[in-house]
């Protein structure tokens, strides 16, 4: 589990794309989401739910988007579209492209067994 973030390489240097992989997500939430607007994503995984919405209120055509399978979690954030692009759209084949393996992953690595160490006498 963990995150990953993308910055500008010139100017200030601000956070562009940022991708998290997180325990402890909730079908809830997702619900919560879709009831205030946000779009369903389409059946990326089996088993999997999620969201994503642009945000109204930015001027750097920012959307965000979040799949639960289970209780694992991805979360996408362009925080900086392009101009002139479907951003959402992006967000979503982003998804698409790395949902099933990150997840299907971390999911495969909670339910392995963890290893013992034995004490040699």
């Amino acid at each position: 589990m963990g995150g990953c973030a993308i910055y500008q390489r010139t100017g200030d240097k601000l956070k562009v794309l940022y991708v998290d992989l997180s325990p402890g997500g909730e079908l809830a939430e997702v619900e919560e989401h879709l009831r205030g607007g946000a779009k369903p994503l389409p059946e990326i995984l089996p088993g999997g739910k999620g969201y994503y919405f642009k945000d109204s209120s930015s001027n750097t055509n920012s959307v965000y988007s979040m799949l639960v399978r289970d209780e694992t979690r991805i979360m996408i954030q362009l925080e900086i579209g392009a101009e002139g692009r479907d951003n959402a759209a992006d967000v979503v084949a982003l998804m698409k492209l790395i949902a099933p393996k990150l997840i299907t992953d971390a999911s495969a690595a909670s339910s392995s067994p963890s290893p013992s160490v034995s004490a040699k006498g």
